[in-house]
């Protein structure tokens, strides 16, 4: 409480990223530097919410995104892609699942037969959700 949405969803992918490398009994020291980053990262730009004012100005502000409203809930979609001729993405995340407003979700799409390239990817109409770069560890990037 008291930070934007935005914030405190960046912050719990970012934490999330950091559990699972910290699971993984194969990370090497550099997913683990980078996934500690992070979530440093993420915990430092955690932005304090905006109160509306209590004075006579008749103005008041607000911490709401109306550009970034996630709505009572969402419901995503995703699928693997299976182009395998040349480089393709393989997603953690291949069933429906429902968020509640303000809850984050961690994507985790790992590029196969693609050096340097970067996954994108749509969820939803872009009015629902938003997406946003975490961390790339190896071929995975996490959103």
């Amino acid at each position: 409480d008291g930070y934007t949405d935005r914030s405190v969803a960046a912050f719990k992918a970012a934490l999330s990223v950091a559990k699972t490398v910290a699971a993984d009994a194969n990370a090497d020291e550099q997913a683990i530097a980078k996934a500690y980053t992070n979530l440093e990262e993420a915990a430092n730009n955690l932005v304090k919410a905006e109160k509306p004012s209590t004075g006579n100005s008749g103005k008041g502000s607000t911490s709401a995104n109306v550009g970034n409203a996630y709505g009572a809930a969402g419901v995503v979609s995703a699928a693997q892609g299976v182009a395998r001729q040349k480089a393709y993405v393989v997603s953690d995340t291949t069933v429906n699942f429902t968020l509640k407003g303000g809850s984050a979700y961690c994507f985790k799409m790992t590029v196969v037969n693609g050096n340097n390239m970067v996954p994108s990817f749509t969820v939803g109409n872009g009015e629902v959700l938003k997406t946003q770069f975490v961390a790339k560890i190896g071929n995975d990037y996490y959103y």
